[in-house]
């Protein structure tokens, strides 16, 4: 409206000046919030890209570990229960690795019944063990540290297995 009254108003002209410039400034102001913005989000993907790495690299050096343990615990039951001075070795490995003693736990039950169904399935399938022999089994049953209800469970179930394959042939 001043311009149209007076095209050349000095103060019109300055204060054209000043809101021009504000704006140009929320302007600048708003693109650098955004920016910003844009950068946190980066970051915050970045760092959590970071921990997902990191977890995952920490995952898998516990399944290495774990596996690592397996394994040897495999090596020490496959002539059966491990000695003293063997479990204890095996118990340094453990806290070396980093084996938490529930997955020992687990790793041993699932090797010790392992060995055993092996060395069962081998005796049978051989003709070292007799149904009927009862010394034997109970032999090999306490060198494997298995107890009778898993003995019986074992037992059965190889049986089972070794009547299949029979009647397969």
């Amino acid at each position: 409206t001043i311009y149209a009254i007076d095209p050349g108003n000095a103060e019109a002209q300055t204060l054209e000046m000043k809101i021009l410039t504000v704006q140009e400034r929320r302007k600048e102001a708003e693109a650098i919030s955004q920016h910003r913005i844009l950068e946190g989000e980066a970051w915050k993907k970045e760092e959590e890209n970071k921990d997902r790495q990191a977890q995952e690299g920490r995952n898998l050096l516990k399944k290495e570990s774990v596996d690592t343990f397996s394994s040897m615990v495999r090596d020490i039951w496959i002539g059966g229960k491990p000695s003293r001075e063997e479990q204890a070795m095996l118990e340094i490995v453990r806290h070396s690795l980093g084996v938490d003693e529930a997955d020992r736990a687990v790793i041993q039950r699932e090797v010790q019944s392992e060995a055993f169904t092996e060395a069962l399935r081998s005796a049978m399938r051989n003709g070292i063990i007799a149904e009927e022999d009862a010394i034997t089994k109970e032999n090999l049953r306490t060198m494997y540290g298995v107890t009778s209800e898993e003995y019986v469970v074992i037992e059965s179930r190889l049986l089972r297995e070794i009547n299949r394959e029979l009647q397969s042939h």
